[in-house]
């Protein structure tokens, strides 16, 4: 039923991504369908012929206060779809030292 939610493939290779992720790392219902949420939110409009920075990934999944913004970047990070670099927001900090540390820069 999930899978047939997905409306791209590239939100149905997320949601394979997560389900492998929560499955390895313990994650909860909760955050699971969090993360499915947020996924949603943070893949809308995207192609995946580039990669996003963890500060976008942040602003767009915000204001779904169920949606794990730590978990979202896991996934994109497995899925070498997030990037750190110079955040939107002006601080030089915030992607280099928030997001997964498997990130490589943009």
């Amino acid at each position: 039923m999930l899978m047939q939610r997905c409306d791209t493939p590239l939100l149905l290779a997320a949601t394979r991504c997560a389900i492998d992720l929560a499955e390895v790392r313990g994650w909860s219902a909760a955050t699971i369908t969090g993360c499915f949420t947020g996924l949603k939110a943070a893949l809308d409009g995207h192609t995946g012929d580039d990669r996003s920075r963890y500060s976008e990934v942040r602003q767009r999944v915000r204001p779904r206060s169920h949606s794990s913004a730590t978990r979202i970047t896991e996934v994109l990070a497995e899925m070498e779809l997030l990037c750190t670099t110079t955040p939107l927001r002006g601080d030089p900090d915030l992607d280099r030292t928030a997001a997964p540390a498997n990130c490589p820069p943009c």
